[in-house]
Parts: C-alpha cells; sequence; structure tokens
C-alpha cells in the first residue's frame, strides 16, 4: 500500500476530504520529526560547514547594499558578506543537524557541539582548526587533512556530511 492509498483509506475512515487528510498526515509526520530533533547525536557524527551564496538580491532589508548578481565570492564567508556558514552533523546511520550561523568560530560552534552530540561520541572532521576544541571537551576527534588530498583514512571522513 502506498502513501496516498493510506491518506485515501483515512480520509474515507474519518469522513474528510482528501486534502483535509493530506494534511493532517504531514502535522503528524511533522511532529515525530520535531520530536525526534531533540534527541543528541550519538556514536560516530561528521561535522563540516558549508557556505552558500545568499541575500536578498535588490532588497535592502538586511541593513545593507544588496548584494549584486553573480556574487561568487572564494573562501569562507560569513552571515555579514550574504555568504553563511551551515554547519552540519550526520550520525553515521541516521540523523542530520543543519544549523545556520553568522560565522564559523570556536565560540559559535562549540555551543552547537554541546547542544547535538552527545559527550564521548566520536566526532570526524576536516582539518580546519575551529574544531581543536573537541578532544578537552569530552568528544573523541580525528580529522582528515583535504588540503593533502586526503579525504578518508578507514572510517575517518566526512564524505557523508560533504554529500549531504
Amino acid at each position: 500500500m502506498d502513501k496516498k492509498q493510506s491518506t485515501l483509506e483515512l480520509a474515507k475512515e474519518l469522513e474528510i476530504g482528501y486534502k483535509a487528510a493530506s494534511r493532517m498526515v504531514k502535522l503528524i509526520h511533522g511532529s515525530i520529526y520535531t520530536n525526534r530533533i531533540y534527541d543528541k547525536l550519538r556514536d560516530t557524527i561528521e561535522v563540516d560547514e558549508i557556505y552558500i551564496t545568499s541575500g536578498s538580491k535588490g532588497s535592502t532589508d538586511l541593513g545593507r547594499p544588496p548584494r549584486k548578481r553573480g556574487l561568487k565570492r572564494k573562501g569562507r564567508g560569513s552571515w555579514d558578506v550574504d555568504k553563511p556558514p551551515v554547519i552540519g552533523f550526520v550520525r553515521r546511520n541516521g540523523g542530520i543537524r543543519l544549523e545556520v550561523t553568522k560565522n564559523v568560530r570556536q565560540e559559535t560552534i562549540k555551543p552547537l557541539v554541546q547542544s547535538y552530540v552527545e559527550q564521548g561520541s566520536t566526532v570526524y572532521t576536516d582539518e580546519y582548526d575551529v574544531y581543536n576544541f573537541l578532544p578537552a571537551s569530552g568528544y573523541p576527534h580525528e580529522a582528515v587533512n583535504h588540503s593533502k588530498g586526503e579525504y578518508a583514512r578507514g572510517d575517518v571522513h566526512v564524505n557523508t556530511m560533504e554529500g549531504l
């Protein structure tokens, strides 16, 4: 039985329209997901950041000049230059957290790790030194060195996060 059939059956059983039943199913799925995001990720976690060119072209709602069409800044970005970092946490075999941040500094990253990752979990990252606080904070940590062409060393990699 596919999802659409079960929604139709729900609509018939409750004697409501398909759209109302579909909305109920979406709300139930959303509440299940929301409850799961409060659980901390544990075991083996990959953490990586990506910088996404964003902003409001043609808009001054952000209190600064709008970005120009085709803006492609190289390197690390920040919220202030319309290239906010998105920090991703992925648990091997399930569980994802994504967080848009204003910058990528230890004082920004550390509280995120502490709220999303169970202490004692092994954390894999790239060589970026912002993650150097992990061992002292109770998170076993290993990193791959992308700048030296190392993308995996046995089980140590962030390829799951990068693929996400």
